[in-house]
């Protein structure tokens, strides 16, 4: 079971902190944005396989923002003028003088729709799933909830997110179970192009309550090129030319479902669908407010787990390709990206 839950929280620590790009400027940018992504049943020839496909759409709107800035003139003296000089260290001289008092708080509503054919794993995983035969599944999901930061002093930021939402079959929606969660952080300007961020993260899925801590960091390591790396589950790096970014990934994903008759013999059963995401990531500027991102790569590690207190089944396929391709308009930039988010460009 501690494997289990392992499992269930990088899914869904992964799910808020997943990014096309640099995390925090991601975390906070209002817009819409449309995905989809396919890995196909069988990359090699291995018993069990996994045919997935996903659609996933979403809106974040801002609902109440606050920009202004106070001055300590206490702190305004010849040796903080003195200081300024040092680059390194300018952002925290700064927030010794000048006090920003912003804060913004976005509300996002998000849809999915998930094909998945998994025939041979659901049959081994504990037989007999199906009391039809058809192990050809149709999931719905939607969620809502807010997104926030808010401007600290000495260059740090709070920034929070709450959802609420489903991830139901056809069978189940007539009694569906809300999945929920909770995450709150602390972000600390280190440099002039470098944040470091910590963090807890509460999930609740299934009548489960599970915590997390995290931790990461965002930092240029040369002109053009950045790394990103968020504990326990993604690592990036990249390469920015004009209009143009590559990345390198590695992410932990997933989805978490739930199946009703007469899919099951049960009345319910609810599953963990996980992957290791290692690929190249391409993102095109293709105006002011809309950019495409195309990636791709392998599907590693897939495994399909059931959520039992006194069984621990799971079932394993092969690795797969995966492709994915995802499109965002903004409606503009937000008070993080026209402040703090420059600096991590």
């Amino acid at each position: 079971m501690k494997a289990f839950y392992f499992v269930f929280v990088l899914i869904l620590v992964n799910g808020q902190l997943q990014a096309q790009g640099l995390i925090m400027s991601r975390f906070f940018k209002p817009g819409i944005k449309v995905g989809l992504e396919y890995q196909p049943q069988r990359f090699m020839v291995s018993d069990g396989s996994m045919d997935l496909g996903r659609g996933t759409a979403g809106i974040s709107l801002p609902i109440k923002s606050k920009l202004g800035v106070k001055v300590d003139w206490k702190n305004l003296n010849l040796k903080t003028l003195t200081d300024f000089k040092n680059w390194k260290k300018l952002p925290n001289n700064l927030a010794k003088v000048f006090q920003p008092k912003m804060h913004q708080i976005f509300w996002n509503i998000n849809g999915s729709y998930t094909y998945l054919n998994a025939a041979d794993v659901l049959i081994d995983l504990k037989p007999p799933h199906s009391t039809t035969g058809n192990t050809k599944l149709t999931l719905y999901g939607a969620n809502t909830g807010i997104t926030g930061f808010h401007y600290l002093r000495k260059a740090r930021i709070l920034f929070y997110s709450a959802n609420i939402g489903i991830v139901e079959d056809a069978f189940s929606l007539n009694k569906p179970q809300p999945q929920a969660n909770l995450l709150a952080g602390l972000v600390q300007v280190t440099g002039l192009h470098s944040i470091l961020y910590v963090g807890a993260y509460a999930a609740y899925w299934e009548k489960r309550v599970i915590p997390v801590p995290f931790l990461g960091f965002d930092t240029r390591i040369k002109k053009g090129i950045r790394l990103n790396i968020t504990l326990p589950v993604s690592a990036k790096l990249t390469f920015k030319q004009k209009k143009n970014r590559f990345v390198l990934l590695a992410a932990y994903q997933g989805l978490l479902m739930a199946l009703g008759e007469p899919r099951l013999v049960e009345e319910r059963g609810a599953f963990a669908i996980s992957y290791l995401k290692t690929g190249l990531q391409y993102n095109l500027k293709m105006g002011k407010q809309s950019r495409l991102v195309l990636d791709a790569g392998l599907a590693n590690m897939r495994n399909i787990r059931e959520r039992e207190d006194d069984i621990k089944e799971q079932a394993t396929t092969p690795f797969s390709l995966y492709a994915g391709a995802t499109l965002h308009y903004n409606f503009g930039k937000s008070l993080f990206d026209a402040s703090l988010g420059n600096l991590l460009n």
